[in-house]
């Protein structure tokens, strides 16, 4: 139930090349300036929940305005973390993907956990009513109360076991060196007849 898209500033054959590199099949919004990703924002808002992954300066305004922004942690800018509600630890976006996942599972958990407390409740007295038993009362007070109790509580450590389902082998991108924190060494300064190495950021894809 979740669809993909691409906004980023880069040009629209690098946004396709993306796009069909990690399987969006809509189409990229290329070239497209912060305020034009508001817009969008705004615009895919109005048929439903929209998150927001982004990185830059660029997006902080679409990260603010997005139902739920997720900023890259690991090279991010300072303002794309302040503008967003999520903070990705991490370069790997498969991450996202089992977020989701235990999101929805963590729904169904809840949700079963109170059906299942309000049977316990409500079916002994439903019964002790039925049959008239009425001296029992306390005992099936105490004793549904116990059982709902360790039933939300099993469900709840269930959900300590949950294993990565789409980020279970490690990511490559993780291993991507921020120039800002790792000094560069001596053979690897610009001189004469020797070009600059290009840095992470003007090589990386801006989503």
């Amino acid at each position: 139930g979740i669809t993909p898209a691409m906004l980023t500033g880069d040009a629209e054959p690098v946004a396709r090349a993306v796009c069909a590199a990690v399987g969006i099949r809509a189409p990229p919004r290329a070239g497209v300036a912060p305020s034009e990703k508001l817009l969008a924002i705004r615009e895919w808002a109005k048929a439903g929940p929209v998150a927001m992954v982004g990185d830059g300066v660029n997006d902080g305004p679409a990260l603010a305005a997005a139902d739920v922004g997720i900023a890259m942690g690991v090279q991010g800018t300072a303002m794309a973390a302040e503008a967003a509600g999520v903070v990705l630890m991490t370069n790997d976006l498969r991450k996202l993907a089992d977020a989701v996942v235990g999101a929805r599972r963590c729904t169904r958990v809840m949700m079963v956990s109170v059906a299942v407390a309000l049977v316990l409740k409500l079916a002994p007295f439903a019964f002790m009513a039925a049959a008239g038993a009425d001296r029992y009362l306390i005992v099936v007070a105490v004793a549904s109360d116990v059982l709902g109790i360790a039933w939300v509580l099993l469900a709840a450590m269930s959900l300590l076991h949950i294993k990565p389902r789409y980020a279970a082998s490690p990511c490559g991108a993780n291993d991507t060196v921020n120039t800002e924190l790792t000094p560069a060494k001596e053979d690897d300064a610009p001189g004469p007849g020797k070009a600059a190495p290009p840095s992470p950021a003007a090589a990386a894809v801006r989503v």
